[in-house]
This record gives C-alpha cells, sequence and structure tokens, in this order.
C-alpha cells in the first residue's frame, strides 16, 4: 500500500467519482487516505529511540507532502464534569512533533507488550521443550542440551504410558535412519517435526510400533499457537444465531 499510496487513491477517486454501489466506501477510504495520521500509521517504524523517531517523522513529513494534508493538532476535549475525579487529565501537546511522538512510542509499547505476554506465558517454555525432546529423540546423535524425559513429565501425565515411551525411544532413532536409507531420503539430521511425521507415515508399521511416541506428537501437533480461529468461530456464531434464532440446535448449525 505504501508503494502504490498514490495510485490508490486515484483509484479509489475514480471509483467515487463514477457513482455506483462502492462509490460511498470508495471516498470514505480516500478521505482517510488524506490524512496525515492515516499515512503517518503505515509508516510507523520499530526502533525505540527519540532519534530514529526525528529522522522517521522527518522523513514521512516530506513524503507526506504531495500525498496528504498538512498534519494538525486535534482538539483539545474535555471529560464531563461528572467524570473529572475518575479519568485522568487529557494531556495537551505543543507541537505536531510531540502529539505524534507520544503516538510512535504508545504503538511501540503496546506491541511490545502483546509480544510479551504471547510469548512470556507460563506454558510456553514447556511446549518449547516438548518439541526440542520430540526432536531429539528421534536423532541418534544427541546434542549436549537435550531434553530428557523427566523435564516434560508434567505434558505427559494423564495422556502417556511413560514406562511403554522409554521402551520406544530405545528403537526410534534406528528405525528412523533405517527408513531412511531404504528410502534414499538422505537425511543427515531430522530439525522439523514435520519430517518426523513424514517419516512415520512411510511405513503403516511405524505408527503401530511407537504408538506412545507417535501420541505424544499428536498432543504437541493439536495444541493451538492462539486461539484467533476460535474466538473467529464464535464471532460467526454470534451472527448466525441470534436473539430471534435463540432456538436454533446444533443439528440446525451443522447443516
Amino acid at each position: 500500500l505504501l508503494i502504490n499510496y498514490s495510485l490508490v487513491k486515484t483509484a479509489l477517486t475514480e471509483i467515487g467519482e463514477e457513482g455506483g454501489h462502492p462509490a460511498p466506501k470508495a471516498n470514505a477510504l480516500t478521505e482517510q487516505m488524506d490524512k496525515f495520521s492515516t499515512y503517518f500509521g503505515l509508516k510507523l517504524g520499530e526502533i525505540k529511540t527519540d532519534e530514529y523517531f526525528m529522522i522517521f517523522f522527518q522523513g514521512i513529513q516530506a513524503e507526506a507532502k504531495s500525498l496528504t494534508d498538512e498534519p494538525f493538532l486535534p482538539r483539545p476535549r474535555k471529560p464531563p464534569l461528572r467524570f473529572t475525579n475518575y479519568l485522568p487529565t487529557p494531556t495537551r501537546y505543543e507541537t505536531i512533533y510531540d502529539f505524534y511522538h507520544y503516538q510512535y512510542f504508545e504503538v511501540i509499547n503496546k506491541i511490545i507488550d502483546a509480544l510479551d505476554s504471547r510469548f512470556k506465558q507460563s506454558v510456553f517454555p514447556l511446549l518449547c521443550k516438548v518439541e526440542k525432546f520430540i526432536l531429539s529423540a528421534a536423532n541418534i546423535t544427541k546434542e549436549e542440551d537435550n531434553v530428557s524425559l523427566n523435564d516434560i513429565k508434567e505434558f505427559l501425565v494423564g495422556d502417556i504410558d511413560i514406562d511403554q515411551l522409554e521402551r520406544e525411544l530405545t528403537m526410534l532413532p534406528d528405525y528412523f535412519s533405517t527408513v531412511n536409507k531404504q528410502k534414499n531420503l538422505n537425511l543427515k539430521r531430522i530439525t522439523k517435526i514435520s519430517t518426523i511425521c513424514e517419516l512415520l507415515n512411510i511405513e503403516p508399521v511405524g505408527k503401530n510400533l511407537f504408538c506412545e511416541y507417535r501420541k505424544l506428537l499428536l498432543l504437541y501437533l493439536t495444541i493451538p499457537t492462539t486461539t484467533a480461529t476460535a474466538e473467529r468461530s464464535f464471532s460467526a456464531l454470534s451472527r448466525i444465531k441470534t436473539h430471534l434464532r435463540c432456538t436454533m440446535t446444533q443439528q440446525r448449525l451443522n447443516h
């Protein structure tokens, strides 16, 4: 979008001038693209320093001169009197630079916080250990920092027969090595979970011989990385099963 910003604006303007059903949306998008704040948001950088922001802001100002209106400070808004004791005092900015400086760092901080909350969950290190254990168990040569079975017992309890899994692990590297030679796969080392799945699917006997290891693999693969898909499903359900359709059963929804 940034590369073809002017072309997109021209196309939207032409669509708006032609009229018809898409014209209102095209005009609204053109109005948004005329604003400096839109272009600024698209050009947000990732480096969290005042020096970089100064270069970043000056560069955007130069680029936006021929593309958008001049930037301006928003009108100060006062909260209702009944909320003055609860809401913080609105920040007043003296210059355009200060206003976008605050927005820039607010966005950067929110991105960092979102990444921290995603990748610093208590269960995430355990899942990393499980992945490392699955890969190390498939290779004959072991690394110094291999994960042992005791390190992931928390993940196995209730689902995996640990004794059976230990017996399977003694045969697993030799089995994969044999399949590798017979099928001329030329694998020096297994580094991907997908490779393990392919090796187990080559021969049906592999799934039966290493049933607990396969179960561990399935448990790992079925853990969702995010809840976005489930949340989208609930959003779609709320559009289908409205208050007027509250008696709709599961059979009807699945139809």
